[in-house]
């Protein structure tokens, strides 16, 4: 089983990083239940009655739980037995576990933020102009 012991900072995310987790954030988390659902979202595609996300979703999601900044919010152990095989045969996991919660596993100054705290930092963040330019490209 895997355990989440400290929370990765912020700043270390990369720009296209933050611009992915407001994406996440704004289109897959539930402000109700306070977790991500990525089952019944509207982006989400249905191929052969398979529910899954986007592809372009998927990797970077993908690279969220690889890095520990998205995790289950109780301890679950994340097996590829539960995985399926997407269309055009491309190997895809199902993000609900179980009935799994997912969450962030995001700081700033050494304090864990939540999930709002996160995307209002991010969507009120100022950029510079160099990585305005990098948006821009």
């Amino acid at each position: 089983m895997t355990t989440y012991n400290s929370a990765i900072e912020l700043s270390r995310l990369s720009i296209y990083e933050e611009v992915q987790l407001v994406i996440l954030i704004h289109e897959y988390f539930n402000k109700e239940s306070k977790s991500f659902n990525f089952i019944n979202s509207s982006l989400i595609e249905v191929n052969f009655g398979v529910r899954q996300l986007p592809t372009e979703i998927f990797k970077f999601t993908k690279a969220f739980i690889d890095k520990k900044i998205l995790i289950p919010e109780k301890e679950v152990e994340y097996s590829t037995t539960l995985d399926h095989y997407g269309d055009l045969g491309l190997f895809q996991p199902q993000l609900s576990l179980a009935n799994c919660q997912w969450t962030l596993n995001l700081a700033k100054d050494g304090a864990t933020l939540t999930v709002r705290e996160i995307f209002n930092y991010l969507v009120k963040k100022d950029y510079t102009a160099a990585q305005l330019e990098i948006f821009w490209k």
